[in-house]
């Protein structure tokens, strides 16, 4: 398929983009084609309750090009045409490293499922005409910028972070996409000044969803990039210098193995992908615009247990991609299993039941799925969950602290299956990050 896909339909375009103010909404429009196939036209709009008073519509320029090129990968996925010709914007050369990279790790996922075995080299070829003048001679410093953006997707990880800028009184905005009513209602109990809440509201250009149901190539995209992009539009709208992240240490272990490649479903939550975002901004978008995740020093396990602390979450978290369209823990996915695991130790019996409705120790629908998080099969669920050394870390604490005569079912599991799970390294103390002062000392 996807060979044959490459040869029928050789190029895709990045034709357009387009942007406009109107109030305080921020609308952008673009245009991508592959050729001989589709056109696709996705709409964004970005709600602001305030903006920057002096803020110039061009400065917006450079930064919503460049979105657009993260937004297109979900569309240049259907076919994986070999050529990329980017027909607006401006683009050098000097960027293309961290785009094929992109590309290729943030689909590392998608090329998995599919079969699919090419090197980044040969991934995808970027045509484009040289720029008359070069963007590195004209990058913004941004000094004047202050303050803050902070994500808030509904799940633990976020709210940790949001608990810990309110403690230490750092003015920042909250960053919403598409939110479910839990979270609004989450961020309406914590009584966020209105000014200070930021709401994007994104759709799959239908054409796409046309072509996912005939057949064509379809897969996981690398989201939190996209997400990176839209911060750097909404850092410059408001201007905001931090763009803090609630990614963990643990986004870093990969998923699967193609060959001697790790497959990584977290890649754009990665350290790795952190820092090639904080240089590539540094070299060619801005000077003083920092992307950080503010929990990268800290396990999953550091974060269930500070979050179990903060029980006015409770009714309103979510992170369950599944039950997302009813607003609810479908309590049968991997990332529900792993998060009722990973609070386990930290939670009472009852007060897990109150937040996922279900038994969740006790499905045996789900014991393909605990096989994999416990580290009994190859692959890793491919979800946002953590790694194999948390997981098993915290069932030996639930088993601990329980009766061993009232065992449910999965914890049964775990200790049948004990002797058989090998090679699991210890929890890492030392972690990598990208975190500046003072931010590093709030955290700890």
């Amino acid at each position: 398929m996807f060979e044959s896909y490459r040869k029928k339909y050789l190029i895709f375009k990045y034709t357009k983009y387009e942007y406009q103010l109107i109030g305080n909404k921020l609308i952008i429009d673009l245009k991508f084609e592959i050729e001989n196939l589709a056109i696709f036209q996705p709409h964004i709009e970005i709600l602001f309750n305030e903006l920057a008073l002096d803020l110039n519509l061009d400065d917006l320029d450079r930064f919503v090009f460049q979105y657009g090129l993260v937004e297109s990968i979900s569309y240049w996925k259907a076919t994986c045409s070999k050529n990329y010709q980017i027909d607006c914007g401006t683009f050098e050369k000097g960027m293309i490293p961290f785009w094929k990279k992109l590309f290729h790790k943030g689909l590392g996922e998608f090329r998995y499922i599919n079969g699919i075995q090419c090197s980044e080299i040969d991934f995808i070829n970027f045509i484009f005409e040289p720029s008359k003048n070069k963007i590195t001679n004209s990058i913004p410093n941004h000094e004047k910028f202050s303050d803050a953006i902070l994500p808030i997707g509904g799940g633990k990880d976020s709210l940790v972070s949001l608990d810990i800028l309110q403690k230490q009184k750092i003015k920042f905005d909250v960053f919403l996409v598409n939110p479910q009513k839990s979270t609004l209602q989450l961020i309406a109990n914590e009584e966020i000044n209105p000014q200070n809440i930021i709401t994007v509201q994104r759709s799959i250009d239908k054409n796409l969803l046309k072509l996912n149901s005939e057949g064509f190539l379809n897969g996981h995209t690398p989201f939190s990039a996209m997400l990176a992009f839209l911060l750097n539009i909404c850092a410059v709208a408001k201007q905001r210098k931090y763009l803090i992240l609630s990614n963990e240490s643990s986004a870093n272990e990969g998923n699967a193995k193609i060959i001697d490649e790790e497959i990584n479903h977290q890649y754009s939550k990665s350290l790795e992908f952190e820092l090639d975002f904080a240089n590539f901004n540094n070299s060619f978008l801005s000077k003083n615009i920092i992307y950080f995740s503010l929990l990268r020093t800290l396990s999953e396990l550091n974060i269930a247990q500070r979050f179990s602390a903060l029980n006015r979450f409770f009714p309103h978290f979510r992170s369950c991609n599944a039950g997302r369209k009813i607003d609810c823990w479908c309590s049968e996915c991997p990332k529900c299993l792993f998060v009722w695991i990973i609070l386990s130790p930290f939670l009472s019996h009852d007060k897990l039941m109150e937040i996922f409705k279900n038994n969740i120790w006790d499905s045996h629908e789900l014991i393909p799925t605990f096989d994999a998080l416990i580290g009994l099969e190859d692959v890793k669920p491919f979800e946002c969950v953590g790694t194999v050394s948390e997981v098993n870390m915290a069932i030996k604490q639930v088993i601990k602290n329980r009766d061993n005569s009232d065992m449910p079912l999965l914890l049964r599991r775990f200790s049948e299956k004990a002797s058989s799970i090998k090679n699991i390294p210890e929890i890492e103390n030392n972690y990598g990050h990208n975190i500046p002062e003072p931010f590093l000392d709030y955290v700890k």
